[in-house]
């Protein structure tokens, strides 16, 4: 969706962030109002929540999650299991957005553009679906792992509208440009242009998903027999850490001592002692015994998370 380049970071006030949830949603303004109260605190940037009748500004990344957010709480998800599922699988989702983006694009002309589903995986009944959570945009986990569905494209498209009602459609533009720069990159080829850490403009998400990731992958007790839906949960976790994200892809080279492993070779070892596919260390017996060292990828984690610390510190140039 080419627009005028802008140097004009794109970001909605509440004014223009309400209608455009009034029309996805097809819901009432007060009711879109009540929810957005008890939402508001969750992705106030920081610094600026302060006393009700002070509306903030949102970007691009908070005006998706947020959209996203209230879609999946009228999937029947409460609200603030919702907001954990949208944190949990921000860079799912965001691949979907992007996807969503490209699609209006090749579809300019047409009267409908395509529909991006993204799977989110959650039994919502369950007593902690979060944690229990993943998503995947090519879903390929088994048939009977139930999810939920979540079209990207419908807010897009309102948001896409907002912006040019607004006249902002040349902020989005480079907005999304961004996001593709932080959560949109999947090719390992071009892995060296991405070992230095990236800082993303928007403060909410961190800085990815890794750490934890790798955390949940680590905890998993290869002697305890695994359900179809863990087994697929801990392939999609082991997918995401050999092909990260931008934001993140840094954390996987993490490891300095000559002739050591860093720290994706032990996670992919992990995993492949889990019983799950790896794309980079097959099911070789020596590769395991060579790399299979949870405890040391717990110390390179430890490193990263100190390093990441360090990096939310300094000044934003």
């Amino acid at each position: 969706m080419p627009s005028p380049k802008t140097n004009e970071p794109f970001a909605l006030k509440f004014g223009e962030l309400q209608p455009l949830l009034t029309r996805l949603l097809g819901a009432s303004e007060a009711l879109v109002l009540s929810r957005f109260r008890k939402l508001r605190p969750k992705f106030a940037a920081d610094g600026l929540l302060t006393e009700t009748g002070n509306w903030v500004s949102y970007d691009l990344t908070r005006v998706l999650a947020i959209c996203a957010t209230f879609e999946i709480n009228a999937l029947s998800v409460p609200q603030g299991h919702s907001v954990d599922i949208v944190v949990g699988n921000w860079p799912e989702l965001a691949k979907a957005f992007l996807m969503s983006w490209r699609s209006i694009d090749s579809a300019k002309g047409q009267a409908q553009p395509a529909a991006t589903y993204i799977r989110i995986h959650v039994d919502a009944l369950g007593r902690d679906p979060v944690e229990g959570s993943w998503a995947s945009v090519e879903d390929g986990a088994p048939a009977a792992t139930p999810y939920i569905a979540l079209d990207c494209t419908p807010i897009v498209v309102a948001v896409a509208a907002a912006a040019e009602d607004a006249g902002k459609a040349g902020p989005l533009a480079a907005a999304f440009e961004e996001l593709e720069s932080t959560f949109g990159w999947e090719d390992l080829k071009e892995a060296d242009a991405c070992r230095r850490p990236l800082r993303s403009k928007s403060d909410f998400f961190g800085t990815g998903p890794y750490f934890k990731r790798a955390r949940a992958l680590l905890a998993a007790d290869p002697n305890v027999p695994m359900h179809a839906r863990s087994r697929a949960r801990l392939q999609a976790m082991l997918d995401y850490l050999e092909t990260p994200a931008p934001i993140d892809s840094w954390k996987r080279f993490i490891g300095t001592e000559a002739n050591k492993p860093r720290l994706v070779h032990l996670l992919a070892a992990c995993g492949a002692g889990l019983g799950l596919q790896s794309n980079m260390i097959g099911h070789s017996g020596v590769l395991h015994s060579a790399f299979d060292d949870p405890e040391a990828a717990i110390r390179l984690i430890e490193r990263g998370e100190k390093r990441a610390a360090e990096l939310a510190t300094e000044p934003r140039t």
